[in-house]
């Protein structure tokens, strides 16, 4: 009885589904059926105020600290001046900054800063979907799969969970950049091997959004190069492509990865042991939870899982055969890779033994991101080889639609859970990872904006955010040095007369300047070492040669 009731329901809104496309058009119907979901996507920007997700006080405070460097006459801003007492906090040298210019100018302009954060999470999602449309219909070079897989993307479980749950800036831009990266393994592999920049835009794209989604890309290349490797040996031709779309996003991305490398060398920074002090076992979850999307009540830092909609659509389509060899070979890729890194998610995997080699990624189901994109990416092709009629495309629909607002219905009760804030605590770090190990930044506030001498050298001294204007006298010593209310980091100078004077870490952690003469004046400010002008030479040369190269093989097309 209840089926027939079940059955007849399904069968009326097909008809009119049905009615609708054939009244409209086919392609206008599924571009509405984007539109739908964009509009449902967005409905959490709308909200009073920005939901309190885990770090959102720490990204608006990236946001604040970005346009207080601005407002001092800085840029780009790698030391955020409000931090600690004013002393200054070099996340903009260790995490990728570049993207958060755009929520930081509309604080500028004049927007508060939750309102600015939440445009930019707008953009975001806008940028989620169109850049998986863009990929997948590259691949498919199907309009009904390409709107399909690109919502299931955008109102992904984790998707949601990493946007307004985590408030995982960094990482929920990588959504954006991700599709790209593997568009771009599958024409270097499979497909037109002259479509390499798209490997190069996904992969430059997402070092600078999200380091630890950086290593997720050198482990996604390694995976795709092992397997094809005899191939891409054979065909010389792939190869010299891949070496080339890998080199310039190296080139390109290297104004900000080479001084990152001159930094971290530079001391041994909190993030380094933090990998010690929350071990990753602990934040694994049993298979079970890492597929099904409802909250458990475990721990707010558990996200939900990739969603019921992949156990659906594997005993929808794992039967179904692709004729066509490189699709199949980058679909069963896809697929087992997917499957397997779902596997490391969870409980199962030994993580006591491969917790210190893989402790870099700090939570096991970050992995979903990669999960859930392979996996989209492996159905794609199966999904256009199997649903061709009309019928079957709205039949599919329907139920895709039923697990998408069933994902979106347990995401809320989440957000319902967090609630939402209007304002935002100032100088918020997480655990202080960018922060030298052998510094107490509790003691900057005992200390005081003040300067200090080894000797009786009397000072005074302007500033504006990190640039300390200094005059000097009374120095009647060769060994004198003054210590600033600064956090030192490799990069900062003091300049007297044209000179450059000798800066070192001192006490706590502060910047130390040497002096030279009995009396005079000293500008100091953070500046650019020879690494980080070399890495910004590269990135522009980089730059020049991508583009080149593409205005080269675009009018070769066009010929």
């Amino acid at each position: 009885m209840i089926k027939k009731v079940v059955n007849k329901v399904v069968n009326k809104v097909e008809d009119f589904v049905d009615k609708i496309i054939t009244k409209i058009g086919e392609d206008k119907f599924w571009k509405y059926f984007l539109i739908f979901f964009l509009l449902l996507a967005l409905i959490p920007a709308f909200a009073p105020g920005v939901f309190w997700g885990h770090d959102v006080h720490f990204h608006l405070s990236r946001i604040q600290g970005i346009v207080e460097g601005l407002k001092s006459g800085v840029f780009p801003v790698f030391i955020y001046p409000g931090y600690f007492s004013g002393y200054g906090y070099g996340n903009g040298i260790f995490y990728p900054d570049i993207f958060l210019y755009i929520p930081a100018v509309l604080n500028l302009l004049g927007l508060s800063t939750i309102t600015a954060y939440k445009i930019f999470l707008v953009l975001i999602t806008c940028g989620i979907l169109f850049s998986m449309y863009f990929c997948i219909k590259k691949i498919t070079k199907s309009t009904y799969t390409s709107t399909i897989i690109s919502v299931l993307y955008l109102m992904s479980s984790y998707r949601i969970t990493d946007m307004w749950i985590r408030s995982a800036v960094g990482e929920t831009l990588t959504f954006i950049f991700f599709p790209f990266v593997i568009l771009g393994l599958y024409e270097l592999i499979y497909g037109d091997e002259k479509n390499w920049k798209y490997f190069t835009i996904g992969l430059v794209g997402v070092v600078l959004s999200h380091l630890i989604s950086g290593v997720f890309c050198f482990i996604l290349i390694l995976v795709f190069g092992l397997i094809s490797i005899k191939k891409l040996f054979k065909e010389k031709n792939r190869l010299k492509y891949c070496i080339l779309s890998g080199l310039l996003a190296i080139g390109i991305s290297a104004f900000f990865t080479m001084p990152l490398i001159e930094a971290m060398l530079s001391d041994t920074f909190n993030y380094s042991t933090y990998g010690l002090t929350h071990p990753i076992a602990e934040k694994s979850v049993n298979l079970l939870l890492s597929i099904i999307e409802v909250p458990t009540g475990i721990t707010p830092w558990v996200p939900q899982g990739i969603g019921l909609v992949f156990v659906y659509l594997f005993f929808k389509f794992y039967k179904k055969k692709i004729s066509e060899e490189n699709q199949r070979k980058f679909k069963n890729i896809c697929l087992i890779f997917g499957a397997v890194l779902l596997f490391v998610t969870t409980s199962l995997f030994p993580w006591n033994i491969f917790g210190k080699i893989l402790g870099v990624i700090q939570f096991p189901w970050r992995l979903y991101i990669m999960v859930t994109l392979l996996l989209l990416f492996g159905f794609s092709i199966l999904m256009t080889s199997s649903i061709k009629t009309k019928k079957d495309k709205i039949h599919l629909s329907l139920i895709l639609t039923i697990f998408i607002c069933f994902t979106y219905s347990v995401s809320s009760l989440y957000l319902v859970r967090f609630g939402l804030i209007n304002k935002y605590k100032s100088y918020v770090v997480i655990s202080s990872e960018y922060v030298a190990s052998d510094v107490d930044t509790k003691k900057y506030k005992e200390r005081g904006e003040v300067i200090t001498s080894n000797n009786e050298v009397m000072t005074s001294f302007d500033r504006n955010g990190t640039f300390i204007h200094i005059n000097y006298e009374n120095n009647n010593n060769t060994d004198s040095y003054l210590e600033l209310p600064l956090m030192y980091y490799k990069g900062y100078v003091a300049k007297e007369d044209g000179k450059n004077l000798k800066v070192e870490k001192g006490n706590n952690g502060v910047v130390r300047v040497y002096l030279t003469q009995q009396e005079g004046s000293i500008d100091v400010y953070y500046g650019i070492t020879q690494i980080r002008k070399v890495g910004i030479i590269c990135s522009i040369v980089s730059f020049a040669i991508f583009t080149i190269l593409c205005i080269k093989i675009k009018r070769k097309e066009n010929s």
